[in-house]
């Protein structure tokens, strides 16, 4: 039972970000005007806009294949989770000054958006905290009897 709860937490997070990124990457144009709105360094030439689009949408899409991957998911969440934190820094404080939020192919509108955001991205982190912690005490809580694993659950 547990493993299908986690494996459902992990199908949705992994899900949301893969939603995420490839929005991004087939909507550059749109997200790239999000970022100068965001980020006015972007427009200096400091980054290249194309690169620094494609590698945040690429960046979200691996995060979220790598979640339903077995054997990265751990290192996944863990990546998922510092991602939120760094997108809610970044982001809230703009929507407060009546920016769009455009993670997702839905916009967010204005200011009521940024506890809108700030609370399902909370919700979000508190998820792939669960799923990193989740899969930590399972692992440890195993024990070796003469050469295999027994599962607590």
């Amino acid at each position: 039972m547990r493993r299908g709860i986690h494996l459902g937490a992990r199908a949705l997070l992994g899900g949301l970000f893969c939603a995420s990124g490839a929005y991004k990457i087939l909507d550059p144009v749109g997200f790239r005007e999000f970022l100068l709105v965001l980020w006015p360094f972007v427009e200096l030439g400091s980054i290249p806009r194309g690169l620094f689009v494609g590698a945040l949408g690429f960046s979200e899409l691996a995060i979220g294949v790598s979640l339903l991957t077995p054997s990265l998911h751990r290192e996944a969440a863990l990546t998922a989770a510092v991602f939120l934190v760094a997108a809610t820094v970044l982001v809230v404080p703009q929507m407060w000054e009546g920016m769009e939020c455009r993670c997702f192919p839905v916009p967010m509108p204005f200011r009521e958006g940024g506890l809108v955001v700030m609370v399902r991205n909370a919700a979000l982190l508190g998820l792939a905290l669960w799923i990193w912690r989740g899969t930590r005490a399972t692992a440890r809580s195993s024990r070796c009897v003469v050469g295999t694993t027994v599962d607590p659950s």
